[in-house]
């Protein structure tokens, strides 16, 4: 998946500052992360249908730990995101 991907292509933990680009996709990739897993568990809370339901539980086994790497990377301490993204939010 795209999304793993570039998560893994960008910065780890002790290494420099992300570059503003990386700030950038992290910030998009974090709001657009949240907002596919809070559609997900809707989906998986509230479908009569069986394969929406499933659909969406793969969706957030699948999203869940790229959203994970994405809050440690929005959490670093010369991140200008920190704080802008939420562990809890993500699942």
């Amino acid at each position: 998946m795209q999304h793993s991907d570039s998560v893994a292509a960008l910065p780890h933990e002790g290494s420099d500052a992300l570059s503003h680009s990386d700030e950038g996709f992290v910030e998009t990739a974090a709001h657009g992360g949240i907002a596919e897993m809070q559609l997900a568990q809707l989906a998986q809370q509230t479908s009569p249908n069986d394969q929406v339901r499933q659909f969406a539980r793969k969706m957030i086994d699948d999203h869940t730990p790229n959203n994970q790497q994405l809050v440690k990377l929005a959490e670093r301490p010369r991140c200008p995101t920190r704080g802008k993204v939420s562990e809890a939010a993500l699942g």
